[in-house]
């Protein structure tokens, strides 16, 4: 529990704070099309999904946030408002949806990262 605990301590509050609320929209969204559907579901419209996706989309996020820092190098991209509100809801949308993949690299990029400021290189259990 002192793992997770200090898992999320690790990132910003208001980063968190940000990425939660978002993800609650979006995963309020996924549940009502889930609910609204007639037919079989896909996977990633299932409820079970979808919660578990609400959790990491923060820990998804970041990775992309990462990513998009490392590559761009402080520099600033400036969009029209239309491209832009597109390009990031899709961004997010997929951020949701994949989260159960990409979120296991920005776990494990904590993880190393708070390893390697505290000087503590090994492993050990808990």
């Amino acid at each position: 529990m002192e793992r997770i605990r200090n898992l999320f301590k690790s990132v910003d509050t208001r980063y968190l704070v940000k990425s939660y609320a978002i993800s609650i929209v979006v995963g309020i969204i996924f549940i009502l099309a889930y609910i609204e559907r007639p037919g079989p579901a896909s996977f990633y419209e299932h409820p079970f999904y979808i919660v578990i996706c609400m959790v990491l989309f923060p820990f998804s996020a970041l990775v992309w946030d990462e990513l998009i820092d490392l590559f761009m190098s402080g520099n600033t991209l400036i969009l029209p408002l239309v491209p832009l509100i597109v390009w990031k809801t899709l961004k997010i949308l997929y951020l949701f949806i994949l989260s159960v993949i990409i979120a296991p690299i920005g776990i494990l990029y904590i993880v190393f990262s708070n390893r390697k400021a505290s000087g503590n290189d090994t492993i050990s259990e808990d």
